[in-house]
Parts: C-alpha cells; structure tokens; sequence
C-alpha cells in the first residue's frame, strides 16, 4: 500500500524515497510517512502515476512533512492508538498533579468552578479528570485523531468542549480562562515559547498555568536506554526536520530555561514551581520498551523508522538487553522516567 514501487523499495532499505515520478517531493523526507495508513494512495492498479487531485495531495503532504511541525502532526496521526495503548498509561498519571498545580482543586460549594483549557490534550486523560472540578473543559490538539480519542473518552462528562486548533496560536479571546494546563505537549512544538505567550494571552490575570516536561535522562531511565541502543546501533543524526525556534528536547527539564522563558511571556517569576514527578513504566515484556517508543511516540518513532532494519533489529535486542536491569522481583520491569511539573502565574 505504500506510495509507487520505488518508494517500497526505500523503505525495505530503511531509506528515503528519491526516485520515480514524484522523488523530488521524497527528497530528505522519510518515506515512512506516506504509507497507506495515511489515506494517500498516488499510483493507480493498473501501475500509471496519477495526476491531477490525487497528486496535489501528495504534493501538499509531502511539504508538510518537510517541517518540524508537519513531521510532529503526521506522527502523531499515526501513533495516536499506540499510545493511548502504551505511553499514556504513563502520562495519564500526571494528570492529578498537573490539575493541582493549577490550581484546579476539588469543587467547594464556596468556589466558582473555573474555566480550564487543556492544551494537546491527546487522548483526553487530564479533561475526563478535570469534568467534575471545572465549569467549562476545553480540551484542545492539532492531531484529528487524537482529537478524536479525547471526544470520545469525554463524551459522557458534562462541560468538556473537545476542539482542534494549534497551541501557538490558539483561537480563543483574550483572558478566557482561569487555568491552562499541557501534559508533555511542549517537547512537541515547534516554538514553545509562542505557545507561553499564547498561553499568557488567553489566561485571565491572576491565573495559573502548569505543564509537565521530561527531566534529562540520568544513568537510570527509560530514555536513557533508547537512546543509547539508537547512539550505539544506529544513527541518530537522520535527516529529520528542525526549526531554529526549537529548542533540543529537554531543554525545558532545567528549571533555569523554564523560568526564564514563562519570565518573558509575562508569568511573576515569584510564583514559579517546579517539582519532580516520578513516574515509572511497569512493563511485562522486556520488549515492551522498544514498542512504546517505536509505535506509541513522534519524533523518535520517526528516527526509529528511519534506520536500516538491521539497526532496528540490534536497536531492539540492546534495548531488550538493557531491560533485565530493570526487572522486578515479581518479574515485570520498572523502567523510572522522571518528569517535572512547572506551574506559574500571569501577572497582573
């Protein structure tokens, strides 16, 4: 199902798409992305190249996945179901510290109930909790199918608006709502700190706004095993899209660049938090790992696919290896990976 015969051939190989009557829409893009599973199909039965409809499609998505930004929403597409199987049982845990954080507590008869907007709300984990302590639970993403999942994770909660829209230019007025929070989306976006500027713009003064992010991997954790099986057995320098508004990944895990970029958009540094969160992966296969990462992820789901599948099979193995570090004395392997919640308040 993939697209035309050369491109099956480049991504057996691990490769990129280069050749036939559309390589140089392929040129630099993992030819990964344009699988059937994407709904594109530019190569008829009968083996002529199509035109016409068919082939601005490709054409336009194939420039979206040329960007930072299209890379991470094509991603996401894909792996929305893996990772509601996987990952998000693990990032679904920060839900009730996020919501704490701000400020978004148990109803009392005595309190408003507030305004919450979630922003990449994903699966809708954090909106679901959220229903019963807020009037209104605007739970937003860019990703249609992750849109989708939140919809209909909430459809029974009252008071949950589930829309898509982009986190660095969110369309909502000025001052909307009294609490704004964001599971793990700003490792994804292309500049976060638009996003703290939106998120300064759409919150009312004297709201809070908490996300969560990634700490850098230590010795012991989940990142630190993929990443060193990818450094070891494959290449982590593949040709993916960047942007020079994106900083590296955990960046925002040193609590320095975090105050000092919410500083900038406005936040009172007076009122900035950051407290660790120790979360652990539970995982019944030394397999399970490489799975999560390589199904239920974005960024690194695409350098994973863009190894040979030799490198991907060693990867997986050293992976697998590293894992019986981490097994448990009832067998099943804890796997730390640390977050931290950051929260702050938009100055008057």
């Amino acid at each position: 199902p993939l697209l035309g015969a050369y491109c099956i051939r480049q991504r057996a190989e691990g490769g990129f798409g280069k050749g036939g009557p559309c390589g140089r829409y392929f040129k630099g893009i993992p030819s990964t992305l344009f699988s059937g599973e994407m709904g594109l199909r530019i190569r008829a039965s009968d083996g002529r190249w199509l035109g016409g409809k068919g082939m601005r499609t490709f054409r336009r998505m194939a420039r979206r996945c040329a960007t930072f930004s299209g890379l991470e929403y094509a991603m996401w597409q894909r792996s929305a179901a893996a990772y509601d199987e996987g990952f998000g049982k693990l990032t679904s845990l920060a839900s009730r510290p996020l919501l704490e954080a701000a400020g978004v507590v148990e109803h009392s008869p005595l309190v408003r109930k507030p305004r919450l907007l979630d922003v990449a709300t994903g699966p809708g984990y954090l909106a679901k909790m959220a229903a019963l302590r807020c009037e209104t639970v605007v739970a937003m993403d860019f990703a249609p199918n992750m849109v989708q999942q939140a919809a209909d994770r909430t459809a029974d909660d009252t008071g949950v608006v589930v829309v898509r829209g982009d986190a660095q230019d969110m369309p909502f007025a000025s001052g909307s709502f009294d609490a704004m929070t964001c599971a793990f989306g700003v490792l994804h976006l292309e500049s976060p700190f638009k996003f703290f500027q939106e998120a300064y713009r759409c919150l009312r003064p004297g709201a809070r706004l908490a996300f969560t992010v990634w700490v850098p991997p230590g010795p012991r954790s989940a990142f630190t095993i993929v990443n060193e099986a990818i450094q070891a057995h494959g290449d982590p320098n593949v040709n993916l899209p960047t942007s020079k508004e994106t900083p590296p990944f955990f960046f925002f895990g040193d609590p320095n660049n975090t105050a000092l970029a919410l500083s900038e958009a406005g936040f009172d540094s007076s009122t900035f938090s950051a407290v660790e969160l120790p979360l652990r992966f539970t995982l019944p296969e030394p397999d399970d790992l490489f799975v999560l990462f390589a199904t239920g992820t974005g960024r690194t789901r695409a350098l994973l696919e863009l190894q040979s599948l030799e490198a991907r099979e060693a990867i997986r193995i050293a992976m697998a290896t590293s894992m019986e570090e981490y097994r448990s004395a009832s067998g099943s392997y804890e796997v730390p990976a640390i977050a931290i919640v950051f929260s702050a308040v938009r100055a008057f």
